[in-house]
């Protein structure tokens, strides 16, 4: 089974490396620092659909999971998505890294913590509060936030 994530639009997301401006006349001497804080914002969205895999335990009440899936997300086009996260199921919490490759190899990165509502048997919405902290390629001076929401059927975990 499948679970579709989606993000909201980000109002801060500054890709700094993506943009194709070159500055010439006096900006040219502008060193790295300086030109990626003149970073343009751009809006970021993206749906996934993720493969859920079986949790591992980590400690009593606490596991770990890996999931990967297909998204069409803006400045990445069709790209993937994996999602490495600690859940803990008493307090319904979770931690998690996600890493967006894109076609070309670049990847953006972000990491977050979020919660997790068991809403029927089996079945989990959450929602997650993520930071972009860069990335390779043009995404290696990427920031932002953004906020994930989804639904899970974990009865289904392959």
């Amino acid at each position: 089974m499948s679970r579709t994530i989606f993000l909201a639009p980000v109002l801060t997301l500054a890709l700094a490396a993506c943009g194709s401006e070159v500055p010439s006349g006096p900006l040219a001497d502008l060193d790295a620092a300086q030109f990626s804080a003149a970073a343009h914002e751009r809006p970021f969205k993206a749906e996934c659909n993720l493969q859920i895999q079986p949790p591992t335990p980590v400690s009593p009440g606490v596991i770990a999971q890996i999931d990967s899936g297909d998204c069409q997300a803006s400045h990445l086009g069709k790209s993937t998505l994996v999602s490495d996260k600690v859940i803990t199921l008493v307090a319904g919490t979770q931690t998690l890294q996600l890493a967006f490759p894109a076609a070309n190899g670049d990847v953006l990165q972000a990491n977050g913590t979020g919660t997790n509502v068991m809403v029927a048997p089996g079945i989990v919405q959450f929602t997650a509060d993520v930071t972009f902290t860069g990335g390779t390629g043009r995404f290696a001076n990427a920031t932002g936030r953004a906020t994930i929401r989804g639904q899970a059927n974990i009865a289904e975990a392959k």
